[in-house]
């Protein structure tokens, strides 16, 4: 059994700051955790199943983290968000990219 209490998705999915008992070096993915679903016997067969992306320009990415309202992004971030499904996530970006750099 999970406790979702403890579970890295489960915060950096959600707004807010982060609990003072997760250490910075836990951070590793930028929505999500992984490490459950790497360990899953039942995902196996998808580990492997990936797709290709387009790379967000270092200009991009700074407009993500100053926080630029999602409506006020240039046309091409916001597809490049919404081809990922990001734009679901973008008001915990920042902070997780903040994070991560």
């Amino acid at each position: 059994m999970i406790d979702g209490d403890k579970c890295l998705t489960y915060f950096n999915e959600r707004p807010g700051r982060f609990p003072e008992w997760i250490n910075a070096s836990s951070h590793h993915c930028l929505v999500g955790c992984l490490f459950c679903q790497d360990k899953c016997p039942q995902n196996k067969k998808f580990q492997n199943n990936y797709r290709e992306f387009d790379f967000f320009s270092e200009e991009e990415v700074k407009s993500i983290i100053n926080e630029e309202a999602f409506e006020h992004l240039d046309l091409n971030i916001k597809i490049k968000l919404i081809k990922l499904n990001m734009d679901v996530y973008y008001n915990v970006l920042s902070r997780n990219l903040k994070v991560l750099l």
